[in-house]
């Protein structure tokens, strides 16, 4: 066999076999940190292999994306027909491509969820809008155990803003394997009643298939999270570039206990270097080419941290990567 598949082979052989907790005892902890780091460093490679074997498939004139089946296959093709749509839809010489984009244009799948308290909505959690009727956010987002279920969505960089249309929430879906108070599996989805695309802006984000993330990328998270600890949450949604906390930092900050069984799972979270903002906010990275500089890859969902200037401890996200086929079955079915 080739050499180089062999090497795809053990890097899927090895993740999925660490996917709870490292094989080692808990003193060889740092053996599966060596061999993961070292697995992760193939990621372009890896890349570039499965490009070769026509996995991923581009069009001669690099103008359209073509996907073909295998693991997060549809909602890497529901990205890539948005991305080619759009192609098709602007002057890809247009300079206005390359001017700085507004944040209602980079963050218009950014969504506010309501709950319903009287004749009143009071504004919670956030989520991202990954679909024309779907919004992904943290399970422990959609019951408040004072307000109840969720009822509302919003979507848009404010909040607040009295002439917004409202999106009825008609399901909730928690993941199955969630079980609080364990903190683990903390991911959901929620559909909305009828399709909120607009013709405006794309709305929706692409989310993140592969296991392997690389830790010097830019990444930012988006939300109405407190502007100081204890302060009043922001009208406008705010914008923070974040750095990625090693697996090995982060469990020092959160060791094994009630509500983590098992510490901080690397396959199931990801840590970031980040202030307390909204839980079910996306940890995201923008596409990096032209012409569509607002378009955002979702690579977690914020799910629990401690409180800014309390501790220097790290936010912790769940990994959407490791949860790409559920999402798959609920949003995509067909």
């Amino acid at each position: 066999m080739h050499t180089c598949l062999q090497l795809i082979i053990l890097q899927t052989l090895f993740v999925r076999s660490t996917q709870a907790t490292c094989p080692f005892p808990s003193s060889k902890d740092d053996i599966c940190t060596s061999i993961k780091e070292f697995l992760n460093s193939l990621i372009s490679l890896k890349a570039a292999i499965l490009e070769n074997f026509g996995i991923i498939e581009k069009t001669k004139d690099q103008s359209s994306i073509k996907i073909q089946q295998g693991f997060g296959y549809k909602a890497k093709k529901y990205c890539s027909d948005i991305i080619n749509e759009l192609k098709q839809l602007y002057n890809l010489s247009s300079s206005n491509f390359y001017e700085e984009t507004s944040l209602a244009m980079e963050f218009s799948h950014m969504a506010a969820l309501g709950f319903e308290v009287g004749d009143k909505i009071v504004w919670g959690c956030g989520g991202s809008l990954i679909s024309d009727k779907f919004v992904l956010t943290a399970a422990h987002c959609i019951v408040d155990k004072n307000l109840g279920q969720v009822n509302y969505v919003r979507l848009g960089v404010n909040r607040k803003i009295e002439d917004v249309e409202n999106f009825q929430v008609v399901n909730v879906y928690a993941h199955p394997d969630y079980r609080p108070p364990l903190r683990y599996n903390d991911i959901a989805l929620i559909e909305l009643h009828d399709s909120v695309l607009s013709s405006t802006y794309p709305n929706v984000a692409c989310l993140n298939i592969d296991r392997n993330v690389n830790g010097y990328d830019k990444f930012n998270v988006t939300g109405w999270g407190l502007l100081q600890n204890f302060g009043e949450s922001a009208d406008q949604v705010q914008k923070v570039e974040v750095d990625l906390v090693s697996w090995m930092e982060c469990k020092q900050h959160y060791p094994a206990d009630g509500e983590l069984k098992s510490g901080i799972v690397d396959d199931l979270q990801i840590c970031i270097d980040t202030c307390q903002g909204d839980s079910g906010e996306p940890l995201q990275k923008r596409i990096l080419f032209n012409p569509l500089p607002r378009l955002n890859t979702i690579f977690g969902v914020s799910s629990f941290g401690k409180g800014c200037g309390l501790s220097s401890s790290p936010g912790v996200y769940t990994r959407v990567s490791n949860y790409i086929d559920w999402i798959e079955s609920i949003v995509w079915p067909n």
